[in-house]
């Protein structure tokens, strides 16, 4: 079996799972998602997540783009990433969302004192703030989830959950690669969610009618200032 499984989409958003071989049931709802809405998709299948890349033994973690810019790693993995949004530019001639979705585990609803969180988005904040999303971006995003029945937070400023590490892969066209063009958002999922196929199937269908709600231009975002009154974590 191949290692990444690399998905050509029909819309302008690019989903990549960079732990999928750590949790099948992770890869399964990439794929099923990516397949289902018409996105396009990198999903890693083979990389088990460890602290030192070793290709023979199929060691490596995709969320970190100092691991993905090892040779082999960066050929199998994030050589599609690259590919994929150059595909999507060409093509659409404007924004690109990439959805890096993660599984994390129960044990943040303990920290958060909500025992029925269910996701968190991670887009950047600290101080000073590293961004990779426009505000409103995020605000339409979380807007959508929460829409769909999900419990949502946001990664605070300088969390473990703010996807703002230069490292992490969320940084990618923000910190390693510049580009105005791409947006990017860090979507963690509790592993309650991805328990079993059936389970992980009840949440795509969820994610899937958030996207296309997210993708409706009728839809906005609110403006660039707006604060939304999201839970932090």
């Amino acid at each position: 079996m191949e290692r990444t499984s690399i998905i050509e989409g029909a819309a302008p958003i690019l989903i990549v799972a960079p732990h999928g071989g750590d949790n099948e049931n992770m890869a399964f709802a990439a794929e099923t998602l990516a397949r289902d809405f018409g996105a396009f998709a990198v999903i890693n299948r083979g990389w088990k997540t460890a602290f030192h890349v070793d290709p023979l033994r199929d060691l490596a973690n995709c969320n970190d783009l100092r691991h993905l810019h090892e040779d082999v790693v960066r050929e199998e993995f994030l050589n599609p990433i690259m590919r994929s949004v150059a595909r999507i530019k060409r093509r659409y001639e404007g924004r690109v969302l990439m959805i890096v979705m993660k599984s994390c585990r129960d044990g943040v609803r303990t920290e958060a004192g909500d025992e029925i969180l269910d996701m968190i988005v991670g887009y950047g904040s600290g101080n000073p703030p590293y961004h990779s999303c426009r505000i409103k971006t995020k605000n339409k995003f979380v807007r959508c989830l929460t829409n769909e029945g999900f419990e949502v937070f946001e990664g605070a400023a300088e969390g473990r959950h703010a996807a703002k590490s230069k490292n992490n892969l969320n940084q990618l066209f923000v910190r390693w690669n510049p580009d105005e063009n791409v947006e990017s958002l860090q979507l963690e999922i509790v592993r309650e969610l991805m328990l079993d196929q059936d389970m992980a199937m009840m949440t795509v269908d969820g994610l899937l009618c958030a996207m296309e709600s997210f993708m409706d231009p009728d839809s906005d975002g609110g403006s660039e200032e707006q604060i939304m009154e999201t839970k932090r974590i």
